[in-house]
């Protein structure tokens, strides 16, 4: 975890615009791997593959332009679910190797104070507040990061981001949200959420 791993969190903080077709019924999120699952409440819509990596690389130039840097994005998979142009939910699942990419529990809390970084950055004029917590979800661990960003002048979002070390996965869920119903909806929804063996 990385500069890399943070970027499409704050893209999707900012204004976007994609069209879909929204669900109404709840969408069951399923991995094979780590046994993941969990069902994302309804009016989300899956954003398209396409219309996916163009927000990648809309993040990758804005994260790009805030650290002078060039970052490579190829191996970023998510996948990224909307209700509108201001809520939005991702699950990302890669490969992670301690031995190669070191602690992971560290890994984790550098994410964790780069996207801190990031928004303050990205929102000069804001107030950013954070919190640190652990939670057991389906009986595996997780820490779960949340930000609340107060934009001038009258605009509360919210970011929460759920990380697990699963079968040498690193398993990342968020929700990133305007809308406190939707948010509170989702957050449920994930701390709901179980594994299969």
């Amino acid at each position: 975890m990385n500069i890399k791993t943070i970027f499409f969190y704050f893209l999707i903080g900012t204004i976007l615009s994609c069209k879909g077709q929204k669900s109404d019924k709840p969408i069951q999120i399923f991995d094979n791997n780590t046994g993941f699952k969990m069902n994302l409440p309804e009016g989300f819509e899956e954003i398209s593959a396409n219309e996916s990596k163009e927000l990648l690389n809309d993040g990758k130039e804005k994260i790009d332009q805030i650290y002078d840097t060039d970052i490579d994005i190829s191996d970023l998979k998510p996948k990224l679910f909307r209700v509108d142009d201001n809520n939005y939910f991702l699950v990302n699942i890669t490969d992670y190797d301690p031995k190669i990419d070191g602690d992971y529990i560290n890994a984790v809390n550098e994410s964790n104070r780069l996207l801190y970084r990031t928004y303050i950055r990205g929102f000069e004029k804001s107030k950013i507040d954070s919190l640190n917590q652990q939670k057991k979800i389906g009986n595996v661990d997780f820490t779960k990061y949340s930000l609340s960003i107060n934009i001038p002048p009258k605009t509360k979002m919210k970011v929460i981001n759920y990380t697990s070390f699963v079968k040498n996965k690193d398993l990342t869920i968020a929700v990133v949200y305007l809308d406190e119903n939707i948010g509170n909806k989702v957050i449920n929804a994930i701390e709901s959420a179980k594994f299969d063996k």
